[in-house]
């Protein structure tokens, strides 16, 4: 009777890791004369899989399955469980590379999932094809007092990840070069011992102590390491990759410069921007990957399939080699639009949050339903004390080329919102650009203004009458961050905008 309470209460707990509905009716074989047993009782009562008893014991591994703790168990027979590492760190991360912590059970599952494995690696689990690793799980959810085993038909030898891939590939490839290229060794003065302090209170460090090891690619981009998170990387051939630099040398340069030098931080420009668009945040096996697929940095690549020529599955997602894949400039230089609601935004040296103070330039957040994003902004320049040179912006990082301006505003609130003028005043203001020179304590000091537009005349008093209307244009000869400067052309007047939009120029 005490048998068989055990083995009720067993299934009870199994069912409930399981989560399924019907969980008596499909998991009623689950009540056996195993339930009664450990997982490394179960294990040991079947000599078949005594190869893996065996590296359990050799590992330690087998207190783990002693525990009153859930696990599942995937088993691999003697058959398959051989030529094993004489090395007993190797041997553990084979062995707990067949171990997840909790019951799953495999019965009734039909979606693909990810498993942790005790090793610290993610397995994937396909329900529908009953496969773990791709490897067919031969008899599924044998009981035990604490778990569950799964009989599979292959050894789960641990995966590398993507990044391992990248470090320990042996061919030539430009792209891969590159990539390897951003590694080394920085200073980092929180991994550093403090020896001593200077006599203005700043510590000393020992240098050798904080050197670290980095690459800017996994540090701004995507950690190809992780295993927590699946990513696909493609490779492109030295051809391919040629041509896209050939491409975009002249769009990513970050200063017009000529000296060697100069040429050299272009380049390191440009095949940066190039790279981190062939990394995606899903894993797609090559038959899966999109058309258009979207990379980590949300831009569109075309992607042909037929082109791929070898892959290789990490334990974090895919690595594909392929002989092109050419990213359209329209997909990668993408137009910036700046909502003039942003949180970013100045006047002159301070940041504006949009209190009204009698007496200075006053912000003002505006609903409006029929505005980009349901708000527009006036900053209300209309006062008898300080004025405001305008409204300044933060907009982003512009390619080395032309962008056409454009903008949409109402006025319909006279001039000033505060202190409307006359119903006929028609508002008019100018848009330029500006970088920031130093910001020190929220103090902004900002260049002088370079405007891309004439004067613009905000005719329209409501959102019926407001188009999107292209104002100027303005080439840049290196990449940037820039602010956008809109200024009243009516010395106090009011400025207003409800977006601003720049648009590359290709032709």
């Amino acid at each position: 009777m005490r048998n068989y309470i055990l083995q009720i209460a067993t299934v009870v707990v199994l069912l409930l890791f399981s989560g399924c509905q019907d969980a008596w009716e499909n998991h009623a074989d689950l009540a056996d004369s195993t339930a009664s047993q450990t997982l490394l009782e179960t294990l040991e009562a079947n000599s078949n899989y005594s190869n893996f008893v065996s590296a359990l014991k050799t590992t330690g591994l087998n207190k783990t399955l002693s525990e009153p703790y859930m696990y599942t168990v995937w088993a691999p027979s003697n058959d398959v469980f051989t030529n094993l590492p004489d090395d007993t760190k190797e041997l553990y991360k084979l062995v707990a590379n067949h171990i997840s912590k909790g019951a799953t059970l495999t019965s009734t599952l039909t979606d693909t999932k990810r498993i942790l494995m005790l090793s610290g690696k993610f397995i994937e689990l396909d329900g529908e094809a009953a496969t773990i690793d791709q490897i067919a799980i031969t008899k599924k959810d044998q009981a035990a007092t604490n778990g569950v085993v799964q009989f599979i038909g292959s050894t789960i030898e641990p995966r590398i990840t993507i990044w391992q891939y990248i470090e320990s590939y042996t061919g030539t490839n430009k792209h891969i070069e590159y990539l390897n290229s951003l590694s080394g060794y920085v200073f980092d003065p929180d991994s550093a011992t403090i020896t001593g302090y200077t006599g203005g209170g700043l510590p000393i460090y020992d240098t050798l102590s904080g050197m670290v090891w980095k690459n800017s690619f996994l540090d701004n981009v995507a950690d190809l390491r992780s295993e927590d998170s699946t990513y696909t990387l493609i490779i492109i051939d030295d051809e391919a990759f040629d041509t896209e630099f050939d491409t975009y040398t002249s769009y990513f340069k970050i200063t017009s410069a000529t000296t060697d030098e100069a040429l050299a931080l272009n380049k390191a420009k440009c095949l940066f921007k190039i790279t981190k668009d062939y990394v995606f945040t899903s894993s797609y096996r090559a038959t899966e990957i999109p058309a258009m697929a979207t990379s980590v940095d949300m831009v569109e690549v075309p992607v042909d399939k037929s082109l791929v020529y070898d892959s290789f599955q990490a334990s974090n997602g895919w690595v594909h080699h392929i002989t092109s894949c050419a990213v359209p400039l329209a997909n990668k230089i993408q137009p910036i639009i700046i909502e003039a609601e942003t949180l970013e935004r100045f006047t002159d040296n301070f940041t504006i949050f949009g209190d009204a103070i009698d007496g200075y330039p006053a912000g003002y957040k505006r609903v409006r339903p029929d505005a980009s994003g349901g708000f527009d902004y006036v900053l209300d320049n209309w006062t008898t004390t300080a004025k405001g040179s305008g409204l300044i912006l933060h907009a982003d990082e512009v390619a080395s080329m032309r962008y056409k301006f454009y903008l949409k505003a109402v006025n319909d609130f006279r001039g000033s919102y505060r202190y409307p003028k006359d119903n006929d005043y028609i508002l008019s203001q100018q848009l330029g650009i500006t970088t920031l020179r130093s910001e020190n304590n929220m103090i902004y000091d900002f260049n002088p203004m370079i405007a891309v537009s004439d004067s613009i005349k905000v005719t329209a008093t409501s959102y019926d009458e407001a188009i999107e209307e292209e104002v100027g244009s303005y080439k840049f000869t290196s990449m940037r961050e820039i602010y956008l400067w809109l200024s009243p052309m009516d010395n106090g007047a009011a400025i207003t905008a409800d977006y601003i939009k720049l648009v590359p120029d290709f032709e």
